[in-house]
């Protein structure tokens, strides 16, 4: 038994090292998701977390040595082994809400953690249940700003039925070219990674996605793979990447024992 614990202590430790390690042609890079942030503790679920449990979460990652990443950084990787930083995490936020700009993004500033958030093109400025969301113009203009990504949460497939692409297809390519109009979408990452309403997706909707150019897409996993394995030359790693749900009832020291254990699956699967 003893054995068993101090292999598995071994195993944390390499995982924590080797994703970036010098040399390496692979990368283990955790991707959190998140939603809507408040300050008040009553309007906290499974969608929305509070401004301190998302500190906590912050500082726990930074004082356990993550570095963020963005979804280019993770591109540049595989396309040309463009280094990561040592204990690379992808930190996502869905739907494009205002509290974004407003609670994460000066939180994510302080600790040196980037942010990438997938918005909606048709909630854009809009308040959709009673939650205002931010335009593309704020998103650039925001004091803190540097440290978004903003990616494509599709401009009208993310359906109250919780299908998303996979209720329509064939309206995929349409809803492509509307989220690409955008005012100010070609200045960010909108046209080139897709992240998946509700992480559903099909291989239909893959092969739509890579036709139309898009070089990453994101999902949820659950099960076996849980955090994204990057390859350089395998484009194949950056698409439906796996992403693990965040809410507020996540401590900071139960954030780090679950990238530890998803990394350690990682690095058995890869021996």
């Amino acid at each position: 038994m003893r054995l068993l614990r101090g292999c598995s202590a071994i195993l944390t430790a390499l995982c924590l090292l080797v994703p970036v390690s010098a040399g390496s042609d692979t990368a283990v890079v955790p991707i959190l998701m998140y939603h809507h942030f408040t300050l008040d503790p009553t309007c906290a679920n499974g969608n929305c977390i509070t401004a301190d449990a998302l500190e906590e979460q912050l500082a726990a990652l930074s004082r356990a040595g993550y570095h963020g990443v963005t979804v280019a950084d993770c591109i540049g990787f595989v396309d040309s082994g463009t280094s990561l930083p040592d204990k690379p995490i992808l930190l996502t936020a869905d739907d494009g809400y205002r509290s974004v700009l407003d609670i994460a993004l000066p939180m994510m500033d302080q600790y040196g953690f980037p942010l990438s958030a997938a918005v909606i093109g048709s909630h854009i400025d809009a308040d959709t249940d009673g939650i205002p969301h931010f335009t593309i113009d704020e998103a650039e203009n925001d004091p803190h700003g540097a440290r978004l990504e903003l990616t494509s949460h599709t401009y009208a497939l993310h359906d109250p039925d919780g299908r998303g692409v996979t209720a329509d297809i064939a309206s995929l390519p349409g809803d492509i070219s509307r989220m690409r109009g955008l005012d100010g979408a070609e200045n960010t990452q909108i046209g080139r990674v897709f992240v998946y309403p509700f992480g559903k997706w099909t291989a239909e909707s893959e092969t739509v996605l890579r036709a139309a150019g898009y070089r990453a897409t994101l999902a949820i996993l659950s099960g076996k793979n849980r955090v994204a394995v990057l390859r350089i030359g395998d484009a194949e790693s950056l698409y439906h990447m796996p992403r693990i749900a965040v809410d507020g009832s996540t401590g900071g020291a139960e954030l780090i024992r679950i990238l530890e254990r998803e990394c350690e699956k990682a690095a058995v699967d890869r021996g």
